[in-house]
């Protein structure tokens, strides 16, 4: 069995990416100057002010989808994430086409280990608007926890067709690779991923590193 931990993780205890920093880049633009001081509290970080200004903004118009998605984003920041799906299944109600509803909820699935429903809703996204590496990337990482390595491989392969400079991804695949025992492809990635992050310094540097020496290793026996 994989991983069934808070975050989205990767390997044995490694988190490959946390909930919060997917929120924080799913922000969306807002246009509306009826959402700008909310969306203005979120960006500053203060998501408990967030909530209760888009809050206030619901109760003077219910069926505008942003301000719900906007809600979830903070819900999501507070783990709330019950609150954070009840909010964007509000904004798919409202618009069905909003791929980043789908793409958040997706992500507030697999907080909860719902991983079949992260992965209808992240398929939906990308049927959506198919041309987001990160939405790939999600997907990768979803079909990863659902011990579909071959699925996570082409989703993973799929984000760097859109975005090759998506170090990420490469130690994403890596680790799918290593799964499969495909070590030759896996320490390939492993060190690309390397490659581009030459002054890293963090736990996904030292696991590739880690891997790496480990196929070596194992090679060599």
């Amino acid at each position: 069995m994989k991983l069934s931990v808070q975050n989205l993780n990767i390997g044995k205890s490694l988190k490959l990416f946390s909930l919060t920093c997917i929120f924080a880049s799913s922000v969306f633009s807002a246009s509306a100057a009826q959402s700008e001081t909310a969306y203005s509290a979120y960006m500053s970080g203060n998501y408990s002010r967030a909530v209760e200004l888009y809050s206030a903004q619901i109760d003077i118009n219910k069926e505008y989808a942003p301000i719900y998605y906007g809600r979830g984003l903070a819900q999501a920041r507070l783990n709330n994430t019950q609150a954070a799906i009840d909010d964007f299944s509000a904004a798919l109600k409202l618009d069905d086409k909003h791929a980043d509803s789908y793409y958040a909820r997706a992500l507030a699935y697999a907080k909860l280990g719902n991983y079949d429903s992260a992965s209808d809703d992240i398929e939906k996204a990308i049927s959506i608007f198919g041309r987001n590496a990160t939405y790939y990337y999600a997907a990768g990482t979803i079909y990863y926890h659902k011990e579909n390595d071959d699925k996570s491989i082409e989703c993973y392969s799929k984000a760097l067709e859109i975005d090759p400079g998506y170090a990420l991804a490469y130690y994403g695949r890596a680790v799918s690779y290593r799964f499969k025992e495909e070590n030759d492809l896996a320490s390939r990635d492993f060190a690309k991923f390397l490659e581009m992050n030459p002054t890293g310094n963090d736990i996904f540097v030292d696991e590739a590193k880690r891997m790496i020496d480990a196929i070596k290793t194992e090679k060599e026996q």
